[in-house]
This record gives structure tokens, sequence and C-alpha cells, in this order.
């Protein structure tokens, strides 16, 4: 069978919702100073301004599980993606196959990233 094929999808609504978490997450990272992690060890070390962070972090987990997942979900109609099905089978040679072509993506990004460090041509001034 294919392997892990239950496990790993991406739903079809799963742009909108990541653009919009990763600006909330942008505004709450900048409002805290940092990330989760880092309000939290920040919290422990009896920095009390991150207690507040810690507070949305929990109340906002709480009500994003309890409210607006499903409600957000729902507006975004489509089924699961799984990679090796959209590349046209979903045998075990189709998985091993996306697993390389996820490999040759992040290597070219690797490889965008390091060249940019030697010319800057990406660089805004």
């Amino acid at each position: 069978g294919v392997v892990g094929q239950g496990r790993l999808f991406v739903f079809g609504h799963f742009w909108g919702p990541a653009i919009i978490g990763g600006i909330l997450f942008g505004f709450g990272m900048t409002l805290a100073g940092g990330c989760a992690m880092g309000s939290l060890w920040r919290s422990g070390e009896g920095q009390t301004k991150n207690w507040l962070a810690v507070f949305g972090l929990i109340f906002g987990a709480a009500l994003t599980t309890e409210h607006l997942k499903a409600d957000f979900l729902d507006m975004f109609d489509a089924e699961p993606k799984y990679l090796p099905t959209e590349l046209g089978s979903s045998t075990d040679q189709a998985f091993f196959l996306s697993v390389l072509l996820i490999l040759a993506i992040l290597a070219l990004w690797y490889w965008v990233v390091k060249w940019n460090e030697r010319t800057e041509k990406l660089v805004v001034e």
C-alpha cells in the first residue's frame, strides 16, 4: 500500500488560513517581543511583561480550537491534497518521488540563499 496516505496530506484550504495565520503570528510576535517559546522562558525568568503574552497564547489557543478553527475551515470547501496522488499516482514509488521533489525544491532554495549571500542581487536597499 501507499506509505502513510491517510496521514500525509494538506487540505486544499491550506493557503488562506496559512497566510492569515502568518500575518497574525507576525503581529503577535512583534507585540510580545518574540515567539511563543521565547515568551514562555522569559516569563519563567520573571519578566512580568511576558506574562500577558503567555495568557494571550493560552486564551488564543483555546479560542481557536473551540470556535474559530471549524468555522474558518468551513469557509474553504476543498478536498485534502496528497502530493503523490497530485503527481498522478498513489503508489509507494510516487511517495518516494514526492520526497525527492521536496528535497530538490529545498536544495534549490538553499542554492538561491547561498547565491544571494554572495551576490546580494535579491537584497532590497
